[in-house]
């Protein structure tokens, strides 16, 4: 799930903050390069691929890549919202 949106599902969800680079074609020629960050909430059910798959449709989308453009991803970091320790230093 590649949104802010709560699943459809109950139970426990997790936040996630993800980047993505991905390349396509310019029709004018050469490549374009485009990188988009954001947020995505999962239920604890979600597989990795589940949540890749979402989320480079959601990069895709807000990057405006065409769905039948061939667009490679060159970067992709998927990481929990919140820091696993939050005691103060």
């Amino acid at each position: 799930m590649a949104s802010d949106q709560v699943p459809a599902e109950t139970g426990p969800v997790t936040k996630w903050f993800w980047v993505v680079t991905l390349q396509w074609p310019h029709p004018g020629g050469g490549n374009i390069v485009g990188t988009v960050p954001g947020t995505s909430v999962t239920p604890v059910s979600c597989t990795r691929r589940d949540a890749y798959e979402g989320i480079i449709a959601e990069a895709r989308r807000l990057l405006g890549i065409p769905p039948q453009e061939h667009a490679p991803v060159l970067f992709y970091s998927l990481e929990p919202m919140a820091f696993a320790d939050r005691r103060p230093s």
